[in-house]
């Protein structure tokens, strides 16, 4: 009885490693998480009479402690900067 589950056991964690090593053979050296393809995250899009249309927004904040760039009275604040994008 001990012997055949560990045989299940052992051939559950053989089957895991085994897909692990076929999904590894996708990979190139080199990639990385942020280069690899994924195109399970791809966007979709928005179909525009014969074209595609992508649109993004990118949103990054800055904080800058001299502000107007002056050897007195510093104004520091955070900035905003909104990108709104369109890809056709």
């Amino acid at each position: 009885m001990v012997r055949k589950s560990v045989c299940v056991a052992l051939v559950g964690a053989l089957s895991g490693v085994l897909a692990f090593a076929a999904e590894a053979q996708d990979l190139q050296r080199g990639d990385t998480v942020a280069t690899r393809p994924r195109p399970e995250l791809d966007p979709l899009g928005v179909r525009v009479g014969g074209f595609l249309l992508f649109p993004s927004v990118a949103v990054e904040e800055y904080y800058d402690d001299n502000l107007f760039a002056t050897q007195s009275a510093r104004v520091d604040d955070f900035l905003t900067v909104v990108k709104p994008r369109v890809e056709i």
